[in-house]
Order: C-alpha cells, then structure tokens, then sequence
C-alpha cells in the first residue's frame, strides 16, 4: 500500500482508500501533475470545475449494474466467490455487500437497472420460491434501511444508490415493483422520506402509462408515493428523446447522468460508466468575452482543453482502475463486458456540463424576455452539443453534453467571479450568491409550470449526458391526478426526466411531520429536520452547499396558475 505500513491483514486497495491516506499526508497526487499549463489555468481561473478531481488518477464517475450480471457466476468479493443465495434475505445481503465494496471503488453515483424486473429473473434463475409480500416487503426494508444509514467512502456520504423499476412483464415483477413503491411510501425512521436508494419509475404506454395497460397500478401507486415522499422521480419513456429507445436501457446514474451512448449506433444503457464530468461557468466566461461571437469562440477553446483534460484521465486509468476498483474486476460488470480494460474505458462516456445559463444571458444580453433567453440558451447548446459530437468523431470516443446539477460550483463560480478584477457592472450577477442549474428557469422566476416545462424541453434532446427539470408543488398529499396532468404535460414538452419537489419538515423531539420550517407547533421545538431535492435526490437541508441554502431561500411558491391544475393548488416553477 504504497508507503503506509500495513498493520492489518484484512485490508483490501480501493478508490476511497487512497483518497484517505492522501488525508493522512501518506502520499500527494493532484491533478495538476497530470494536465498542461493551459488547462491549469482555466481550473486556477474557475473558467471550468473538474467534478471528483481528487479522483483523477484512481477510478471512473458513475456506473449502472445489471443484478443479472452480478449473480450470474457467483459475486466475487476480495477475491472469494460467495456462495449462491439461498433465499431472498441472502439475495438482498449480498447486494448490499456489493455496493458497500462498489462504492469505494468510483466516484459518482450507481445505478442498480431494471431492480424489480432483474430481481424477479434472480429468483428464478437460483430456483427459488417466489416470496410471500410479507418477506418481500420486509428484506426491502431491509435493504432501504441499511443503505439509507450507512456511510461509505470512509465515512464522506450515503451510498449514493439508484434504483431503476417501472418497467416488468409479469405479475412476480410487479409484486416487487409496488413493494418497493410500499416501502417508499412508509417512509424510513418515524415516516421520514429515504434519502438513498433514489427511485427511478420509468412511465411507458402499453405497459404502465394509460389505464388500460396492464401495470397502470403501478404508476398510479408511483404518484400517489411521489406526493406523499418526493420519490419516485420519473424517467419519460414515450418522450422524444426516448421513444425509440427499449426502455429496459433507459437509466438515471447519479442525479442526472445518461449513460446511452456507445460509439454505435445501438442505444444500450446497461454496463454504462463514465470517466468524469467538468462543467464550464457559462457566465463567467461571459464577463471575460463581453460579445456572443467572441463567447462562442472562447467556449469552443475551453471545451477544446475540457476534452483533452477527460482523454488524459481516460489514459491514467487504463493503467489503474482495474488496480482501484476489483469488484468492477472480477465480476466483470462494465460494458462491452470483455474484461478488457481499454475496451471499457474506450467505450465510457466523457461528459462536458455547463452551469449559469440563465446568468449567462444576463451579460451577453440584458433585459431580454424569457423566451428570448431560452432561445440564446438553446442556441449555445446546440453549438456545444455540435462541438461534442465533433470531438467524439475526431478522438473516436463518445463525449456527451450533460446539464450539470452545479451543487458546489453554484456558489463556487460566483463567489471567485465576484473576487475577480471584472467590473461591478456584473455585481447583479454574481451578487445573488449563486448560479442556476445547466438551462433550468432561475428558482426566483415567475412562471407558470407549463411555461417552465415548455422552456426546458427545448434542451433537454441536446443533453445527451443528462439532465432533469422539476416542479416545486405545494404538499398536497395523494394528488395522483394533479401528478399525471403534470407528467402528461411533461412528456408533451420533450422532457426526459422529471422530478418533484415540496417542502418536508420533522420535529426532531417529538418526531411528527409539520408544516412549520422553525417552531414545531406540538412541543415548541426549534430542532426541525428539513428535506428537500437537491440537483437530483433528496438531501437533509442543513447539509446542502452554501450556493444551494441561499438558492433554496429564493424559491417562489406560485398559487395555481392554470385550471388543469386544480388539484394541486400551489405549484412553484423551480429548476
């Protein structure tokens, strides 16, 4: 292990171990030592943030993981194959023990795809018994308790676990999709929403969509869920990015990330990982061009270097993922599923994101309307969507536009923009606190959900790395048809991937849920626990970034603004 002595035997070399004894002074490594000058400069200068740089030279981002493939020769872990599951409490152990050791070997998020359908074919593929719902619902339990109070990565964060359901062919699946559904909706400790596993329910006609179809139970019990808990969030199969796409491939990694493309023309979304993601400060590159052609010109030059920053990873990490990473080794998880390191890493994604694009439009052009605004911005987008495609034809890798969450850099970009030597003139920029998510409508803007809808779905078809809109909605509770008008109108306005976001606050003393944010009107307490969506998942608000806490202060709640809305009778247009 490099330097450090060994003292225990039972140690095993992994990402998050690295990372560690780098915190103990054991041995430095930085990014720096790997990019040229140049680059540096455009990190030094907050020009573009490199996402999990600590990272760099140990592992990949984020990775979705067929349960198929974990079972189908026996898990192995540090080196030893477990023995075959025996019964689903065995089942539902080993996947736990799989993300605990996956999880210190990347850096982002992991998805489990397909969770009910592939867990349905696990049972029967072992020759097991088909569970009673009792055993069913308590190993999912289980299995949402363990991961949502545990940590990993020596002790940084949750497990950041996603699920993937919705989409099932038979009555067994299904069972297991609506326990899922079930085990969401009772909540975790006194009824408190689960922060992780985050839940993907993915809506398709012929299969769950219409109330024809033969799993609509399920997504009606999907909305009544989200408007009890804020999960499910929902991937739209039948949207246009995604109709002609087996929705079996159809996955979130992370809080946003789209893992689909492989260089082919296939769509396959199974296996899928990334290298890494930078994300470039839209407004900040701005203030330093002043002009649009001048901007455009100095975006392509940074997103020229951005590229070359994510090859130069691609290239450490043939040498050294498959050293940092042996559960991803000896199962044999990634895509094209040869075991091969440079055929993984060739086929990975590398994804350029952005941040600030409304901001963006306030310096290169003040005072437009909104509409106006989202045509700048969709028009940057294609040009950086263009560009992207060119360096994947050029490098013959697969370089794809994501719309970046931006939690950190959201008041990282500003607060360095507003140290800079820029003129004040730009104060009102950067003077807020912080910068707005990828394309989304500013938090603060007045408008109605379908405006915010129809202004995002311009973009989201050009982010072909990901990206998410969300409403934030007055807490009405079991609210399925207000839910499904929203989700229709969506889908109707080429959004992808959609969530949902309402205030959920608890009484850490007497542990009941309120509708006060400061005093609990039970027994006067000020210890309240505040859960909201943050980017993607649901986070505890007193543990979001300084730019997010300020962002969440500025949203507006709106009453309803449209008679299809009658049922939910506030709706906020956030994101």
């Amino acid at each position: 292990m490099n330097n450090m002595i060994k003292d225990n035997t039972n140690t095993y070399r992994n990402s998050a171990e690295i990372i560690f004894e780098d915190g103990l002074d054991i041995h430095k490594k930085d990014i720096y030592d790997h990019i040229s000058l140049e680059e540096s400069a455009l990190l030094i200068k907050n020009k573009i943030y490199m996402h999990d740089s600590k990272f760099f030279d140990l592992t990949l981002n984020c990775c979705s993981i067929s349960l198929n493939d974990v079972f189908k020769n026996g898990l192995i872990i540090n080196g030893i194959k477990l023995e075959k599951p025996k019964n689903l409490f065995d089942i539902i152990s080993q996947i736990i023990i799989f993300i605990s050791n996956l999880e210190n070997e990347i850096s982002g998020g992991l998805t489990l795809v397909n969770f009910d359908h592939e867990l349905e074919n696990i049972i029967n593929h072992l020759g097991l018994n088909q569970p009673t719902q009792e055993d069913l619902f308590n190993c999912i339990k289980m299995f949402f308790q363990t991961i949502n109070f545990s940590n990993s990565r020596y002790g940084h964060q949750s497990p950041y676990v996603s699920l993937s359901i919705g989409i099932v062919n038979n009555p067994n699946s299904a069972m297991i999709c609506d326990t899922i559904l079930r085990v969401l909706y009772e909540g975790a400790s006194f009824g408190k929403p689960y922060l992780f596993p985050n839940v993907h329910f993915r809506i398709k006609k012929g299969i769950n969509k219409n109330c024809n179809d033969p799993f609509y139970k399920l997504y009606e019990r999907a909305r009544k869920v989200t408007s009890h808990q804020m999960n499910p969030t929902y991937i739209l199969a039948d949207s246009e990015m995604n109709r002609n796409i087996d929705p079996l491939h159809l996955h979130v990694v992370g809080c946003r990330s789209r893992l689909l493309e492989t260089g082919k023309e296939e769509k396959y979304g199974i296996g899928r990982t990334n290298i890494g993601a930078i994300s470039i400060n839209l407004p900040g590159v701005a203030m330093d061009t002043g002009g649009i052609e001048s901007f455009i010109i100095e975006l392509k030059n940074i997103m020229h270097h951005s590229a070359n920053i994510l090859l130069k990873k691609a290239g450490v990490l043939k040498k050294k993922l498959f050293r940092n990473a042996p559960t991803l080794r000896d199962n044999n998880l990634l895509y094209p599923f040869d075991n091969n390191i440079s055929s993984i890493i060739d086929n990975a994604s590398l994804a350029i994101g952005f941040i600030g694009g409304s901001e963006m439009c306030d310096v290169l052009s003040p005072n437009l309307t909104i509409g106006q605004k989202h045509d700048m911005i969709n028009h940057i987008l294609k040009i950086m969507r263009d560009y992207c495609d060119e360096l994947s034809k050029k490098h013959n890798k697969i370089f794809t536009l994501i719309g970046v969450s931006g939690e950190g850099i959201s008041y990282h970009f500003p607060n360095n923009d507003k140290k800079s030597d820029r003129n004040s003139v730009y104060e009102n920029i950067w003077g807020k606190g912080f910068y707005t998510n990828s394309f989304h409508v500013p938090v603060y803007e007045l408008v109605n959900p379908i405006e915010k809808l129809s202004l995002e779905g311009k973009h989201q078809n050009l982010c072909n790395g990901g990206s998410i809109s969300y409403l934030e909605i007055s807490h009405v509770k079991e609210n399925i048809e207000g839910f499904a008008d929203i989700i229709e109108i969506a889908e109707n306005n080429n959004i992808s991937y959609l969530g949902f976001n309402f205030e959920k606050n608890f009484c850490n003393e007497c542990n009941l849920e309120i509708d006060a944010d400061e005093k609990c009107p039970h027994c006067n307490s000020s210890n309240i626990l505040k859960i909201r969506r943050v980017s993607g998942y649901l986070g505890y608000l007193n543990s979001f970034s300084e730019g997010k806490k300020i962002e969440e202060k500025n949203r507006i709640k709106h009453t309803k603004v449209n008679s299809k809305f009658a049922m939910i009778s506030e709706a906020v247009c956030q994101r």
